[in-house]
């Protein structure tokens, strides 16, 4: 039963992200690599099927390492209780 409900909700939230009109994408923070993308983002860059390949390198042209604007390495040094917009 719990499996059915993670399925479930798995497939609910991917459905709900894909329907949304703005880009949206998930990656791993020490790797960069994309783990999912939802289909507005994916039309708007022309990708197929971008998870697995590295953000900046499918996202951005000409790079050699993480964009300057990334929030990653802001997101990493902050301490508990601190928001970053």
């Amino acid at each position: 039963m719990e499996e059915q409900q993670n399925i479930f909700k798995d497939t609910f939230l991917a459905a709900v992200l894909d329907q949304m009109d703005t880009n949206f994408y998930i990656t791993d923070v020490e790797t960069d690599e994309i783990l999912y993308m939802n289909e507005t983002m994916k039309e708007t860059f022309g990708l197929e099927r971008p998870e697995g390949c590295i953000c900046w390198q499918v996202l951005q042209k000409d790079m050699e390492e993480r964009c300057p604007y990334c929030k990653i390495r802001q997101l990493e040094q902050m301490e508990d209780n601190q928001i970053c917009v």
